[in-house]
């Protein structure tokens, strides 16, 4: 799978120019800072957007994840059902899946956030071979970070993932980084991420140091 030469418009300006990469199996990491365009590719990825130009080279089934979402009063099962034209079952067996069995008659707004985000997940996985993820771990405790991150690591042997994200943790499970900034795109391997090109894409000094078999990133502040 392909990106070449994509390009997003909106609002009468480029988001996205002449963005090229590969899309590997496995785990895809996007990363940028606030503004870069993550979201914009994932859902010109989606087929939410149209390119100005370019084109997406996307093949089987596509989920989708969004970042935010509507805090719906309505059952977890009615959630995972809309618009996606498939068996209950498929759906049930995927909240399984992300460790939420049971919760399909629970009410979706009455969840915690980082049960949200699994029921979320679970749909879109359920729905694509392809599963496109904006934000999956924002704004969780460390508990359903490292619930989302396990589940992640397991399904990527079976599903392509494409994850947007300012989560630099995810590096360590990812197989392909994509690296946006101004509109523009680089294609790297995780394990060539290192302090001068991280602080480089963000504008502030982030150290890269190695610690239990994983990478720690430590964004230096000035205080």
């Amino acid at each position: 799978m392909e990106v070449r030469g994509l390009s997003v418009k909106l609002g009468g300006s480029y988001v996205l120019e002449d963005v090229s990469f590969d899309i590997v199996e496995g785990l895809n990491l996007v990363l940028g800072p606030n503004g870069a365009g993550k979201t914009t590719l994932l859902r010109a990825l989606a087929g939410i957007y149209k390119p100005a130009k370019g084109h997406v080279d996307m093949r089987g089934e596509i989920g989708y994840m969004p970042a935010e979402f509507a805090d719906a009063y309505m059952p977890v099962i009615d959630v995972l059902l809309a618009g996606g034209g498939r068996s209950p079952g498929r759906y049930l067996a995927w909240l399984k899946a992300v460790g939420l069995e049971g919760f399909e008659n629970r009410i979706f707004s009455e969840l915690s956030t980082g049960q949200k985000r699994l029921v979320l997940l679970a749909k879109a996985l359920a729905e694509g071979e392809v599963v496109l993820l904006d934000e999956p771990t924002a704004n969780l405790d460390p508990a359903h970070k490292a619930l989302i991150m396990g589940v992640l690591q397991r399904v990527k042997k079976l599903k392509t993932l494409v994850v947007a994200t300012h989560d630099l943790d995810l590096v360590n499970i990812a197989d392909n980084v994509i690296l946006l900034k101004g509109g523009s795109a680089i294609q790297i391997r995780p394990e060539e991420l290192n302090d001068e090109i991280l602080s480089a894409v963000y504008g502030v000094p982030i150290l890269v140091v190695k610690a239990d078999g994983r990478k720690l990133f430590l964004p230096r502040y000035d205080v």
